[in-house]
């Protein structure tokens, strides 16, 4: 035997109104973030280094880069991010 729950059409329609703003913010922060991709030199300057620390630093794998073409590399936000919060600089 099922149970019956009657409410009103008012306090349903703001429930399900509830229901799907609470499914679009779900949603929103699940989604992949787009990550700004840098090169050597703009990374330098955001982790206030020369462009040689940057290198060494990727050299050392303190900072994971990719390659962008035969000689240029790139970092993605996040890695800088993350840098920037593993190796602070007093």
């Amino acid at each position: 035997m099922q149970r019956v729950v009657i409410i009103p059409e008012t306090e349903f329609s703001s429930l399900v109104a509830r229901l799907e703003k609470l499914e679009a913010q779900v949603q929103a922060s699940t989604a992949p973030k787009e990550d700004q991709v840098y090169t050597v030199r703009e990374a330098a300057d955001l982790l206030n280094m020369t462009t040689e620390g940057v290198r060494v630093a990727r050299r050392h794998k303190r900072l994971r880069g990719f390659k962008i073409n035969e000689k240029c590399w790139g970092f993605h936000q996040s890695e800088i991010d993350r840098y920037k919060n593993r190796y602070k600089r007093l």
